[in-house]
């Protein structure tokens, strides 16, 4: 019998690894469509492969004149702003895909994205989280390779697959009690600040009520090596960063797919109503997120808690786009796996991803009547009711269809 087990262990050992090595081998074909079905000098990664080129030499990111002369130097035509609009130390962290050509730079970051995607699907549907997430594989990879957000990711060279693999690494680490190690890996969100100083804000403020002092420190000396890896490049970055920053969120106020960009189709684009309806409208959803978190908050799985800041970051913050949006991953897989947990019928639970991919897509053709894809704002808000729905619902389904 022991033999016949042994035989059995090493197939699906073999098996696994046929499988990884086809899903790695699919990925790569796909990033080399991707990335030369287009004119990828003029793509947002340009953006972040210059950064990596530059932050080696004498060349300063935040001066408007080398920055454009980059841009020139490489046959770049669309120069989508006068500076970079990182902070430095995510330009060093690019600085290996700088040290490729564009192409080779290009298909490599596109083939780690659809990488760090599966493997931040894996971490949220490990086998200890629940026992029917085998049958959920397949609608979820459908959901999130239709979504929208995760396309634009991909096509555009977007960090939005990196920073969804931070927050799975984060969720991973801090279910597992590793509260230091999730505490470092949450400092790295603040490599974007218009979407990681919001998560990282809220996410701190729990830590600290929770009394979590190990994963505090863990991001407070995270965050120092961040700074320090900076300074060494540049000790002036900072303050140059912070007022281009500032800059950039003031111009696009009003025309993101946030709450406020809905704000500003409903007034006209009238700068006083859409502050005072979108300031209301911000106020609601803290004063409901933030009862229910009094009353629930502390004892709520890491998991909950990244699911239920998520979609608050997406509507709130002033300045983020769609591809922000694959974000939502996270809590959307969360309400399947609980939907599940609570006998919801599996026909409704397995095609959640689904609906949020048919609802993002068919935003699209209304943002193309109106000219701003402020109505994408529905996405993060429907995932955010979803996600209070089933979070804090303390009932269970009757007679699930869910397999076993």
């Amino acid at each position: 019998m022991k033999g016949k087990e042994k035989r059995i262990v090493r197939i699906r050992n073999r098996l696994s690894i046929t499988f990884l090595i086809v899903i790695i081998l699919a990925s790569f074909f796909i990033a080399t469509r991707i990335v030369y079905s287009q004119d990828y000098a003029d793509s947002d990664f340009f953006s972040f492969w210059l950064a990596g080129r530059m932050s080696f030499t004498s060349q300063y990111l935040y001066q408007p004149d080398q920055w454009i002369e980059g841009h020139h130097q490489f046959g770049a035509e669309w120069i989508s702003d006068p500076t970079f609009l990182y902070p430095l130390p995510l330009a060093v962290l690019f600085y290996p895909l700088g040290s490729l050509n564009l192409g080779q730079a290009y298909v490599t970051w596109v083939l780690l994205s659809m990488i760090m995607i599966l493997v931040s699907l894996y971490l949220l549907m490990s086998p200890g989280w629940s026992e029917s997430s085998k049958h959920y594989v397949f609608p979820i990879l459908a959901g999130v390779f239709l979504f929208r957000p995760t396309i634009i990711t991909l096509k555009n060279g977007q960090l939005g697959a990196a920073f969804l693999f931070i927050l799975a690494i984060i969720i991973y680490l801090w279910e597992k009690g590793r509260w230091l190690e999730g505490g470092v890996a949450l400092a790295f969100l603040s490599l974007k600040p218009s979407l990681g100083l919001s998560i990282t804000a809220m996410l701190v403020l729990w830590l600290l009520l929770a009394r979590k002092w190990r994963a505090i420190l863990g991001f407070i000396g995270s965050s120092a090596g961040l700074l320090l890896i900076g300074w060494l490049v540049d000790s002036s970055w900072l303050r140059d960063y912070i007022q281009i920053g500032s800059q950039k969120v003031v111009q696009n106020f009003g025309y993101t797919p946030t709450l406020w960009g809905a704000s500003a189709l409903v007034c006209h684009q009238g700068l006083k109503c859409r502050t005072i309806l979108g300031g209301i409208v911000a106020v609601l959803i803290i004063i409901i997120s933030v009862y229910l978190f009094s009353s629930n908050g502390i004892d709520l799985a890491p998991s909950s808690m990244v699911s239920l800041i998520i979609p608050i970051t997406l509507l709130l913050t002033p300045y983020l786009w769609v591809y922000d949006q694959v974000l939502l991953t996270i809590p959307i897989v969360l309400v399947m796996m609980k939907m599940s947990d609570k006998g919801y019928p599996y026909l409704l639970s397995s095609t959640i991803f689904l609906f949020f991919s048919l609802v993002a897509a068919g935003l699209v053709f209304i943002a193309l009547q109106v000219k701003i894809d402020g109505w994408s704002m529905l996405v993060p808000f429907l995932t955010w009711i979803l996600v209070l729905g089933v979070l804090f619902s303390k009932t269970r389904v009757a007679n699930s269809l869910t397999p076993r």
